[in-house]
């Protein structure tokens, strides 16, 4: 297993998510931590209630998303998000999420 902090690390670094602007309220970075210890990444385009699931169908315990969980600000944690954080809880999973930054990597 690979510290999650090790990754988080890095991809900050890869990414330069503190150099590069993004929306307001977009918060590029680690949005969603777990136990520690990553044992697999997946990506997807968006954090949604099927990517975790089926990330954790393939043995991810680390979800690398354009479209994390943090994107209106603070929002009440019922409905859809609700689910999410359940799930990913449930499964011990971590959610970096990268935004503009990520879209920089191709310039």
């Amino acid at each position: 297993m690979v510290p999650l902090a090790e990754i988080v690390s890095n991809l900050n670094d890869l990414l330069r998510v503190r150099q590069i602007p993004d929306y307001p309220q977009a918060h590029n970075g680690l949005q969603f931590e777990n136990s520690g210890g990553i044992q697999a990444v997946a990506a997807a385009v968006d954090l949604s209630l099927r990517t975790i699931r089926l990330a954790r169908a393939e043995g991810a315990n680390c979800l690398i998303v354009h479209h994390g969980l943090l994107w209106n600000g603070l929002e009440p944690i019922v409905g859809d998000n609700y689910r999410r954080m359940r799930a990913l809880i449930e499964h011990d999973m971590a959610v970096y999420s990268v935004h503009i930054p990520l879209d920089a990597v191709h310039e």
